[in-house]
């Protein structure tokens, strides 16, 4: 039984094939256990980048609280340093309650996206 030219290609293609097939399968069932190991590692990033957003949220209120508090201290210190006159810094302390509603606005309306959340 003389094994033909021909049948010694073909069995020689088939493997070629089927190892490539294989090589294939193995590199797709590695890129889906990556995907599923970055999306449980995204998944968990987004968790404790939530809960560190409402941390945040406390943090940033408290300091316009702070900065709201502490004005008449601050125009002092700031116009001493950048050397404003008298006027000019009783001007600045007069404009604290607008100054206060304007940045309470903002952060309504801009960075908690109240509108947003009430239309959507």
């Amino acid at each position: 039984m003389a094994i033909s030219k021909n049948k010694i290609t073909y069995l020689k293609k088939s493997m070629l094939f089927l190892a490539a097939i294989s090589a294939g399968m193995v590199v797709i069932l590695i890129l889906l256990n990556i995907a599923e190991h970055t999306h449980n590692h995204v998944a968990s990033m987004v968790q404790s980048v939530s809960s560190f957003e409402s941390f945040a949220r406390y943090i940033r209120w408290a300091l316009l609280g702070a900065i709201i508090m502490f004005w008449d201290s601050l125009v002092d210190y700031i116009g001493k340093v950048k050397g404003f006159d008298e006027q000019q810094i009783q001007r600045a302390k007069t404009m604290r309650w607008r100054i206060a509603a304007f940045i309470v606005a903002f952060e309504f309306i801009v960075v908690e996206a109240v509108p947003a959340r009430l239309m959507g």
